[in-house]
């Protein structure tokens, strides 16, 4: 988004080419820690599924019996909060 916003900004706004730049670098600053954690989660998120660790929770967890609803949540938690997003945890 911020490199449209940068490609067509000074066109679409109206503002000038100073305070937009100005714009761009308040917006940098503000995200420039955005960009590792994405990397961190994803990472995270892929190598629990391609090592297999989610279904090995999986399987653990739907071998537990009558405690299955308890683990279940539990184990749905551990995915949303390892992969930072409930998509990411529910596909894994």
């Amino acid at each position: 988004m911020l490199a449209t916003a940068t490609a067509t900004g000074p066109i679409c706004t109206g503002v000038s080419a100073r305070e937009f730049i100005r714009a761009i670098g308040r917006t940098w600053v503000q995200i420039r820690y955005t960009f590792p954690t994405v990397i961190f989660i994803l990472s995270l998120a892929y190598l629990m599924n391609y090592s297999g660790i989610a279904y090995s929770l999986g399987l653990g967890v739907a071998s537990i019996g009558m405690a299955f609803p308890v683990g279940s949540a539990f184990l749905g938690w551990m995915a949303v909060f390892l992969t930072g997003s409930d998509t990411s945890g529910n596909a894994s």
